[in-house]
């Protein structure tokens, strides 16, 4: 049995609503050693999976991103994922990695690290106005695009959100907000 849960008021949400996947069923664990299970059980017993995803109208469940990897910008949750799936849609990006950046002023700003195709000819701003054109402000790359020669990933190819995060620390912030 699986419910899908608003991140931050824990009410049920209904079908093609992202929010949290958390569980129930008696093949779960039973717990885990020395940590309170209100760290990861809701009030119901349910296991709260730190997923981010919905399900559909066939209660079909889809998996969009951990909580963890989202970005929290002007108040909004902006699934890294969106973003990259935007910046994947240009000629001249061949990978794509999208990580928030602090800001005061908005909690986070979307940033992008960026491979481009060999050859291929492309701006910061040109990449800036094509997501901005596709995704909703607080989606739009506030903090920037970087061009990198290779995104860091794991033995497995997964994306290493983390090392991006470190990587922005080093990289002076220039606000691309409209």
């Amino acid at each position: 049995m699986e419910n899908i849960v608003d991140v931050n008021t824990r009410e049920l949400l209904g079908p093609r609503t992202t929010g949290e996947i958390c569980v129930k069923g008696p093949v779960l664990m039973k717990g885990y050693v020395g940590i309170p299970r209100e760290q990861y059980l809701d009030e119901e017993g349910f296991l709260k999976t730190g997923d981010l995803g919905y399900y559909d109208e066939d209660h079909y469940v889809y998996i969009v991103d951990r909580i963890k990897s989202v970005i929290k910008c002007a108040g909004f949750q902006v699934s890294p994922v969106d973003i990259e799936a935007v910046l994947l849609q240009h000629s001249a990006v061949k990978e794509a990695g999208v990580v928030g950046r602090p800001d005061p002023e908005y909690g986070e700003l979307p940033t992008a690290f960026v491979v481009k195709h060999p050859g291929a000819k492309v701006t910061e701003q040109e990449l800036i106005d094509f997501v901005a054109v596709e995704v909703s402000y607080y989606m739009q790359l506030g903090g920037g695009v970087n061009f990198v020669a290779v995104l860091p990933r794991n033995p497995r190819g997964k994306l290493l959100r983390r090392e991006l995060k470190e990587m922005i620390k080093q990289i002076p912030l220039t606000c691309h907000f409209n």
